[in-house]
């Protein structure tokens, strides 16, 4: 390593460390361990940030936005979207969900499909207003807390 591409280091009384390095340019901060936990790359496109920590928490009194040409978002013991007003999701495109099994519940009030033109509905059997049916699972919040999903309740003289 030259003394050009030597990066300039910070001890910090934690044990963290922050390097300054000027080829790449980039920003490092080590943990105590000395794995990399937070790099700005600076690029002639602008920063590029990568943080690798045990939980990443962004808080704001105002808004709070993220923009890209496209935006992922994976997690892999699940993902909530919660509001405490109302919640749109908007696409201009096709809006396309997926899921071994798929559930649309109305706590409060009725639930509206409206289309421009036809609505199809295919299955192997579609149900409306059958009493005979299997129970409707139903959504239990705190299941879904938990990692959980969904519960059936057992009918009357069945099970417990």
């Amino acid at each position: 390593m030259t003394a050009e591409n030597k990066p300039q280091s910070l001890a910090l009384p934690s044990g963290y460390a922050i390097d300054v390095r000027t080829a790449p340019e980039e920003l490092v901060v080590r943990a105590p361990s000395g794995g990399i936990c937070l790099r700005v790359h600076l690029t002639p496109e602008g920063p590029r940030v990568e943080i690798d920590a045990g939980s990443i928490a962004l808080r704001s009194e105002g808004e709070i936005s993220l923009a890209g040409s496209r935006i992922v978002l994976e997690g892999r013991e699940g993902v909530a979207l919660r509001s405490g007003a109302d919640l749109a999701i908007e696409a201009e495109g096709t809006l396309r969900t997926t899921a071994t099994e798929q559930l649309i519940e109305a706590t409060k009030g009725d639930i509206h499909v409206e289309a421009n033109d036809d609505v199809r509905v295919d299955g192997e059997r579609i149900r409306l207003n059958s009493p005979d049916a299997a129970p409707i699972r139903r959504l239990d919040r705190e299941a879904i807390e938990r990692g959980k999903g969904i519960v059936v309740p057992s009918r009357e003289g069945e099970g417990a």
